[in-house]
């Protein structure tokens, strides 16, 4: 087994949102290169599939669904 060294530093970590099915994470954190910086995670409490598309010009594109 290879353990890594992680350049990433975490400075700070709390969960800002949960619900029965999702749950998220922002974390304070320090760069590789010595900058701060921010982590978000979003944790899936079942099985799920998440997409952000991004077209050629870098744009993310949402569409809003009343379940």
């Amino acid at each position: 087994m290879t353990t890594e060294h992680n350049p990433w530093k975490t400075q700070s970590s709390d969960v800002v949102y949960d619900n029965p099915w999702i749950e998220v994470s922002h974390s304070d954190v320090t760069t590789p290169t010595g900058s701060d910086g921010i982590y978000g995670v979003v944790h899936f409490k079942n099985l799920a599939i998440a997409v952000v598309p991004i077209d050629e010009h870098d744009h993310t594109w949402l569409v809003g669904q009343y379940r």
